[in-house]
């Protein structure tokens, strides 16, 4: 009379109550795929009584099941090619790998490869001196920009910062394993995976604005070009106009890299990819520059001008003066401006 109570039945369908209050009581028994019964039973005060109840089938009447599940939405990587050179599942990989894909670098906004690897266990990363690139440190050892980075398993030069809205994901194989790559730094090799011309025809365009002057517009266009779709393409560009919360720093960057894939037969393609960068930004080495210069200081290092530093002249004497700027573009590098004193022989 106004009491509940319920049990689960044991593998062989006993069960027992405790403590039920005495009177009448209505049991009901229940089960997937059988009819609901409900039984009148009397409980006694020596609490002894006993029930058989029997179920009858019921497959049409089997109540409703809620599913619930959600999408891979690719914030797990499952393959990755450094370490086998091949596209080969991740768990399969003997070596020690760790992979930021795609969707994890939307979802972060990452703009940076530094930004990327950071996501890694023992992987880190610190600006270059300059603002020029990240340095990548795994394991202890700071990665070599000429000896430890790969494109698609081709190694490349890293002066610059590679171009995040390009990257299918980021690779990084850590510890003396990446020695099979060759004559680098022990601590690992980064391998940057660049996203690949599909099928389905895709067209993204974006802008993405923030603090210090930042304007970024970029477009990331593929599909077919033929009705087989053996002939695809991939278009991705951006364009980076930003200044700094310091004056006079400002970073100009043109990024447009185009894809052609040609499938020659079911187990053969060929893909053409060509990068090109103009990357324009303020040399910027990160120090003060006093507006009452001591002497032997420059007034302005991070001006439209080099400044001679105001100091007597000696047999080693020299004036050596970072430019204030430096463009990478066709493969040049950043250069270095230095001048003699007059009268020094330098």
């Amino acid at each position: 009379m106004g009491t509940s109570l319920s049990v689960v039945s044991g593998a062989s369908g006993e069960f027992s109550f405790a403590r039920v209050p005495l009177g009448s009581r209505r049991l009901t028994v229940e089960r997937l795929g059988y009819r609901r019964t409900s039984i009148e039973i009397t409980v006694h005060p020596d609490g002894t009584d006993g029930v058989t109840v029997r179920l009858a089938p019921d497959p049409v009447g089997v109540a409703g099941i809620d599913v619930y599940g959600s999408a891979e939405i690719g914030l797990r990587p499952t393959e990755v090619t450094v370490g086998m050179r091949i596209a080969t599942p991740l768990i399969q990989v003997p070596q020690s790998v760790q992979s930021v894909t795609e969707a994890l670098i939307e979802d972060r906004q990452i703009q940076r490869l530094g930004d990327a690897v950071d996501h890694m266990a023992g992987v880190s990363s610190r600006p270059s001196g300059f603002n020029l690139y990240d340095v990548i440190v795994s394991r202890g050892f700071s990665m070599t920009n000429s000896r430890n980075y790969f494109r698609n398993g081709t190694k490349f030069l890293n002066f610059t910062f590679p171009g995040m809205n390009t990257l299918e994901r980021v690779e990084v194989l850590k510890g003396p394993a990446s020695v099979l790559y060759g004559s680098l730094e022990p601590g690992g090799v980064v391998n940057l995976v660049t996203k690949k011309p599909q099928a389905a025809r895709s067209q993204e365009v974006a802008l993405r604005v923030g603090s210090d002057g930042t304007r970024q517009p970029r477009v990331d266009l593929t599909g077919p070009i033929d009705s087989e779709a053996r002939l695809r393409y991939r278009l991705n560009a951006l364009f980076d106009d930003s200044e700094s919360f310091r004056d006079q720093v400002r970073t100009e960057r043109i990024h447009v890299v185009p894809h052609l894939a040609w499938d020659l037969s079911p187990r053969t393609s060929v893909t053409f990819e060509i990068e090109w960068l103009d990357d324009d930004r303020t040399f910027d080495p990160g120090l003060v520059a006093p507006s009452q210069p001591a002497p032997g200081w420059y007034r302005d290092l991070v001006g439209p001008q080099v400044h001679r530093a105001p100091v007597a002249p000696t047999d080693c004497g020299g004036d050596a003066g970072l430019a204030p700027s430096y463009r990478l573009a066709s493969g040049t590098l950043p250069g270095v401006v230095r001048r003699g004193l007059p009268g020094s022989g330098h």
